[in-house]
């Protein structure tokens, strides 16, 4: 299982996850199910990715996750209006573009200090 090996890691310090979290303010939401998604920046916040089999509100590491709206963000947690698998496939997709989106922007290497 995937969760598993992630969560082995090191935990990654508050002042990191701070800075990753911040990088979801003031973007777009970046998950934009359709008929869900209620757009704009205002309520955009980062959505941590669920391990598949872990059960629900287990995140992988706290550093995985993209930007999303209100909307899309409670669909991915706790909604029932698309399929469990439609929403982990979007949400893993989507987290994989942000992480490459905040390399080439200069922050995937974030350091303590």
């Amino acid at each position: 299982m995937i969760g598993a090996y992630l969560q082995k890691e090191p935990k990654t310090s508050k002042r990191i996850l701070r800075k990753i979290y911040d990088t979801a303010k003031g973007q777009s939401c970046w998950i934009r199910f359709e008929d869900i998604c209620v757009g704009g920046k205002e309520t955009t916040v980062f959505a941590h990715l669920n391990a598949p089999g872990l059960g629900s509100g287990k995140a992988l590491k706290s550093e995985y996750g993209c930007p999303a709206c209100f909307g899309c963000h409670y669909e991915l947690d706790q909604g029932t209006l698309l399929e469990r698998d439609f929403k982990i496939k979007r949400h893993f997709e989507q987290t994989l573009r942000y992480l490459h989106w905040l390399r080439i922007h200069n922050y995937w290497e974030f350091k303590d200090g």
